[in-house]
């Protein structure tokens, strides 16, 4: 029995050191937004690719980066937790960007949002970072038109908010882009946007773009 009970201390004993705290954090979240062309991605076969007309209009992606530290912080200091894991981590981006509403009778601001979802995250206190895309089809429809023709867009017309939770929905930690304010102002901004018009998973994870055989290595793991 006392066997028995020791065996059981230390199981439980290592199951506490490899799980993480509540005070898990990911610390010094930052967001960076590129307007970029597709990757290349080169295609083999003995036949020629059904139809030959080509899909017309702006093939240039709006790219966000976020890269984060996962780790520990009593205190907000972020550190390595040797052994430690996040489990079922969510990124939810919301995107604000001019919007054409009603074909020109209507201009004002709207909001693209979408998620990514991950397999285990290590908590060990090193940069990582997540990609997440904006497809140049979706910004020729809802951006405003420019002389009757799509526009050009810039990186200086997107405010972004990225904020990563846990599988209960609570906050790991955020970051924004094109937004001056302190974390708290920023977060009351995105949050008075609420009753504008949302474009509900235009921003894509990058396992469902060109991206996502390019340099997978690089990246944490990304469930479907």
């Amino acid at each position: 029995m006392k066997r028995f009970l020791t065996l059981a201390a230390m199981l439980a004993a290592a199951c506490l050191s490899a799980a993480p705290e509540k005070s898990v954090s990911f610390g010094d979240v930052k967001v960076q937004v590129k307007v970029q062309s597709a990757p290349m991605v080169e295609f083999r076969s003995k036949t020629s690719a059904p139809g030959t007309a080509v899909s017309q209009g702006n093939r240039d992606w709006v790219v966000i980066a976020v890269t984060f530290v996962p780790g520990v912080g009593s205190k907000g200091h972020v550190k390595s937790m040797r052994g430690g894991w996040a489990d079922d981590v969510v990124l939810d981006v919301a995107v604000e960007l001019p919007m054409d509403i009603q074909g020109g009778q209507k201009k004002s601001t709207g909001l693209f949002t979408g998620s990514s979802r991950f397999w285990p995250i290590p908590l060990d206190g090193k940069p990582h970072t997540a990609l997440m895309f904006i497809p140049g089809r979706l910004l020729d429809r809802y951006l405003p038109l420019r002389g009757g023709a799509e526009g050009k867009y810039t990186e200086k017309y997107f405010r972004v908010q990225a904020v990563f939770r846990s599988a209960d929905g609570a906050e790991l930690g955020s970051g924004y882009f094109n937004l001056e304010g302190t974390p708290k102002e920023q977060a009351l901004y995105f949050a008075s946007l609420a009753n504008e018009t949302v474009v509900k998973d235009a921003v894509f994870p990058r396992n469902k773009t060109p991206w996502a055989l390019l340099y997978p290595e690089h990246y944490d793991l990304l469930k479907e």
